[in-house]
């Protein structure tokens, strides 16, 4: 088994790793970003047999556009993964379990929930003796559950967080003071940490309106989708999905409004930003990564806008609970800047 780092490993950048066993060549997502336009370079790595998607974040799949460039290999992705993300090349994905077993060229390819999103997967090909990738994960989610990884000899691990070992409840409790305190917007994107934050808010006092994107995935995953949530996350989902407010042309009421669009550059998120810029008692926090340049940088640098980290990726503590689980013999750290890696090895005991 032979595994190149196409893009990943030593930079927070799109992922794409290529795997190549038993004669066949498969890639590991095929992504874009975080950053607008930064794409792999694979022009040169000839025919591709399949592409396998780990969720459906744009880091994941932003880059199905350059298939042509391997050979328009087929795609394979979960059903929920093909219903929210509406890439034209998840339109006809082959099927991905979303927990068990997949034929995919003669290979076995086992996977379970990864927790960072809805219908996100970790991926083991080859078994113990083969590759596992755990896509984005996170050992916190309070919606969507991850199910155990299984050993393997090797193991592309996101790490994005590096060394950070600050808890969920933490970052939430100062995200709740604000939106107590004021009106809130809170960009986010909705296939991800927007729900559970809405969740979480509701259901500690704070009036939630929710953008029509968010209410449609939500609507989605109770409806189409549950296995993609535990059952007390269905409950809760569900629960909040009933309660929750409605917003008209960027105007919300009491509360916090979750839109989509992480970063407000578009979606429902940039119409709230702007129409309540100039609006002091309205608060603005975004919540994972903001890219070094654009609006969520330039509003957070002049003090417009806060940033409290949602944790959607791994802590120290659970990259190493989960290394006692894999107990993998080579360990490839992803999604961290190759400046941060010798730190978490030191702190890793590798």
């Amino acid at each position: 088994m032979k595994i190149t780092p196409i893009s990943g490993y030593g930079v927070k950048g799109p992922a794409c790793f290529l795997i190549e066993t038993a004669g066949r060549r498969l890639l590991l997502d095929l992504g874009e970003g975080p950053e607008p336009g930064v794409k792999p370079e694979i022009s040169h790595l000839g025919q591709v047999d399949a592409v396998l998607i780990s969720h459906s974040h744009k880091d994941h799949v932003g880059s199905l556009d350059l298939l042509s460039a391997i050979g328009s290999p087929p795609v394979y992705a979960t059903a929920a993964v093909k219903a929210l993300q509406p890439h034209p090349a998840l339109a006809c994905a082959h099927p991905l379990a979303l927990r068990g077993e997949t034929t995919i060229l003669g290979l076995t390819v086992e996977t379970g929930r990864a927790s960072h999103a809805p219908g996100g997967v970790w991926i083991r090909i080859g078994g113990a003796d083969g590759v596992l990738y755990s896509g984005d994960w996170t050992a916190e989610s309070i919606l969507y559950p991850l199910d155990r990884m299984p050993q393997s000899r090797y193991f592309i691990c996101d790490v994005a967080y590096g060394i950070y070992d600050t808890p969920l409840s933490e970052c939430f409790e100062k995200l709740l003071a604000t939106a107590k305190r004021n009106r809130t917007i809170l960009p986010m994107p909705p296939e991800g940490r927007g729900l559970e934050t809405a969740i979480a808010l509701s259901e500690n006092g704070v009036a939630v309106s929710l953008c029509p994107t968010h209410r449609r995935v939500g609507r989605l995953l109770v409806d189409e989708f549950p296995e993609a949530l535990d059952l007390r996350g269905r409950e809760r989902l569900a629960t909040m999905l009933a309660q929750a407010g409605t917003t008209e042309d960027g105007w919300f009421g009491d509360g916090a409004v979750i839109a989509a669009g992480a970063t407000a550059e578009s979606g429902t998120a940039r119409l709230f930003v702007e129409k309540h810029l100039n609006d002091q008692d309205v608060r603005i926090v975004f919540t994972g990564h903001v890219a070094g340049q654009g609006l969520a940088a330039g509003l957070i640098a002049s003090g417009r806008a806060e940033q409290f980290r949602w944790n959607v990726h791994p802590r120290l503590r659970d990259v190493k609970s989960m290394l006692d689980i894999v107990r993998p013999e080579h360990f490839i750290p992803v999604f961290l800047p190759e400046s941060k890696i010798a730190d978490l090895l030191l702190e890793l005991g590798r």
